[in-house]
């Protein structure tokens, strides 16, 4: 039986952090990486993940394209961080990015046009913040939901992405 892209997912998170030298933000954006473009093909999109590709309001982490243009951002935080948009940098990409993703590796909330509209925990929390991530905390949907939230992210900017 094949794993499923969460479970992946959560090994890669455990190799990435078991790295010598590795940061909580900066050393698992590899796995994210990998797992965004997985996840869009669940949902019938091919995307790319652009590492800090420069956007109007900055330098996203990732800049998510398709074979039409720019689809959104997402922006990394360390395992555990406030993900509210109250950072000087967090306000600028929330209010100048149309189609965003501010994630900590286990919640992944989706900013549309300046607001949350959706926001997807994989329960990963705990067992991120002690250094391994725990694939038992998984549901039984967890691919399929994160599919989702990946699908509202990459079927609604066409268009407007183009201004960031």
């Amino acid at each position: 039986m094949a794993k499923s892209l969460t479970t992946i997912y959560v090994g890669d998170l455990n190799t990435y952090s078991g790295l010598p030298g590795s940061t909580p933000e900066l050393s698992l954006r590899p796995a994210l990486g990998k797992l965004l473009p997985d996840a869009a093909q669940i949902s019938g999109t091919t995307i790319t993940c652009i590492p800090e590709a420069r956007a109007n309001a900055g330098q996203p982490d990732y800049t998510v394209v398709d074979g039409s243009g720019i689809l959104g951002y997402v922006e990394t935080k360390a395992p555990g961080a406030d993900l509210t948009p109250d950072t000087p940098q967090l306000k600028r990409y929330v209010a100048a990015l149309p189609n965003l993703i501010i994630t900590d590796y286990n919640t992944f909330n989706l900013y549309r046009d300046g607001e949350l509209v959706l926001s997807y925990d994989l329960g990963l929390a705990a067992s991120l913040k002690a250094g391994k991530a725990a694939a038992t905390a998984l549901t039984a949907t967890a691919d399929e939901d994160f599919a989702g939230l990946l699908r509202a992210f990459s079927l609604v900017c066409r268009s407007n992405c183009r201004r960031s």
